[in-house]
């Protein structure tokens, strides 16, 4: 993602609208005939982006999902055929080979998307970019995935700020500039990259000012903004964290209410629950072999023969 320092995509205020724009962001399967005009096949699909397609010479077709699932479906008819649960967005376009007659078929997932740091908004919510993996599927296999690891990271109580009406506008367009590529249109984060609601940074001022400005944490990614901006700007983004509904199904912590008292502002937020869920970091995993439980269409269409013989689509 590069940031071009152009103000990006920024969302309505109310978390109502929001919920309605990303339940309206749909997107689909789709083949065609060659020489026809019109689509042969159309499956319809949960968010706007989804992953790439194999086809194979027995008439099934391949895709991941942006919300962590791997699917089969009839090429001809759209059907679905089977799916199993990836754990991880699973975008990448998979692959099929042959050993010794015998079939695999295997697909990358992980948080590798723009979509994820810019719209995170639209997006389902991300597990930790260390779930990325290769998945690799066969007929028969008896390997699994490993459970979804789980622990309870404390958040702190966020702070309420005191800011100028004027300080708080100047702030949502700093960050409508220079912040949302990666951590989302209207502070809205699918959670790949921190998400500035929750941040522990709010509660300190200095300590805002020395990721931002200082560049404390440019070896975890996080460069040093103070070409572009100053102190004053990043003490403004400070004040904004206002979002839409969270892609979590949680009510964000940035919600404010703002009372104007003698041209100021008073920014509170709603604190979210003492803990939140969060998935830990597990061990990398490389290749994952799992049990494809294939039905009996999905047996016959592979058609293990004419792959094994070169005769792939």
């Amino acid at each position: 993602m590069v940031n071009t320092g152009v103000p990006g995509p920024s969302f309505p205020p109310d978390p109502g609208i929001v919920a309605q724009i990303r339940a309206s962001a749909r997107s689909y399967l789709r083949a065609w005939k060659p020489g026809h005009s019109t689509g042969s096949l159309s499956v319809p699909l949960e968010g706007p982006w989804n992953g790439g397609v194999l086809a194979t010479a027995g008439g099934v077709v391949f895709q991941g999902t942006a919300d962590g699932r791997f699917v089969a479906y009839d090429a001809r008819k759209g059907a679905k055929l089977w799916q199993t649960q990836t754990h991880t967005a699973t975008l990448a376009g998979p692959v099929s080979y042959s050993i010794d007659g015998e079939q695999y078929v295997a697909v990358p997932g992980g948080y590798g998307s723009s979509m994820f740091l810019a719209l995170g908004a639209l997006m389902p919510p991300a597990a930790p970019k260390q779930l990325g993996r290769i998945m690799t599927y066969k007929l028969g296999g008896t390997a699994t995935l490993p459970p979804d690891p789980t622990d309870n990271i404390a958040i702190p109580a966020p702070p309420s700020l005191h800011a100028t009406a004027a300080s708080v506008e100047h702030g949502s367009g700093v960050y409508q500039t220079y912040c949302w590529p990666c951590h989302g249109a209207n502070v809205i984060s699918s959670g790949v990259l921190p998400d500035l609601r929750r941040s522990p940074l709010l509660q300190d001022a200095t300590a805002w000012r020395n990721v931002v400005i200082d560049g404390v944490r440019k070896d975890n990614g996080m460069a040093s903004f103070a070409k572009w901006i100053n102190g004053e700007d990043a003490e403004a983004v400070r004040a904004v964290r206002r979002g839409g509904s969270s892609p979590r199904g949680r009510s964000p912590p940035a919600a404010s209410s703002r009372v104007a008292s003698a041209g100021m502002v008073t920014v509170t937020r709603r604190p979210p629950s003492a803990r939140l869920r969060r998935p830990m970091l597990p061990p990398w995993s490389s290749t994952i072999a799992r049990t494809v439980a294939s039905p009996s269409p999905i047996r016959r269409m592979l058609r293990l023969r004419e792959l094994s013989s070169g005769r792939t689509g």
